[in-house]
């Protein structure tokens, strides 16, 4: 194995700077940085949960997913990904709910116009679903504070039966630190 310290490697000037070839994994010890750049990713932090949180009334509540991360730069942004299972369950033919997503108590995502689960089905049978619902936000908390995002849950109508983490299925929300 070969070793190279540089204190730095500069390409010509209108040309690209090519490190390893296809296929090559770069490594970076931990502790050293790359260059700054924008979009680069800075921090992940990850949530899980396979707690169920069931409700019936209408009214928004924890779904017990959260993670919390704190901005190196108020510049930064954070890029939000949730996935989160359901179920939702009516005896008669329309049933739906909504989850929407929090930054610590501000609402910064939350569709109720067309609700993030939804169905209908003619007749007056009961109507179940089991699903996964995704979301992929990127925020600008414009913060170096400690900030929690989080999710909330409420069925579409009273009487309607939702549920995130049936039968402790998985749940998980990844927050990376972009550079802004």
């Amino acid at each position: 194995m070969s070793k190279l310290e540089v204190d730095a490697i500069e390409p010509q000037s209108g040309t690209t700077l090519t490190i390893g070839a296809s296929g090559d994994t770069i490594n970076v010890a931990s502790g050293a940085t790359l260059g700054a750049g924008m979009g680069k990713v800075l921090q992940v932090v990850q949530g899980t949960t396979s707690t169920q949180v069931a409700t019936t009334s209408v009214g928004y509540v924890d779904t017990g997913l959260s993670a919390s991360i704190t901005p190196i730069s108020s510049s930064n942004k954070i890029l939000i990904l949730v996935q989160q299972s359901f179920r939702i369950f009516q005896s008669s033919a329309i049933v739906g709910g909504n989850i929407k997503l929090l930054r610590d108590t501000t609402d910064i995502y939350n569709e109720t116009k067309d609700f993030g689960a939804y169905m209908r089905a003619d007749g007056s049978s009961a109507v179940q679903q089991y699903n996964s619902y995704c979301l992929n936000y990127l925020d600008s908390p414009s913060s170096t504070s400690s900030i929690t995002y989080k999710t909330q849950q409420t069925p579409y109508q009273s009487g309607d039966e939702f549920y995130t983490q049936p039968s402790s299925m998985d749940s998980s929300i990844i927050l990376m630190e972009v550079s802004g």
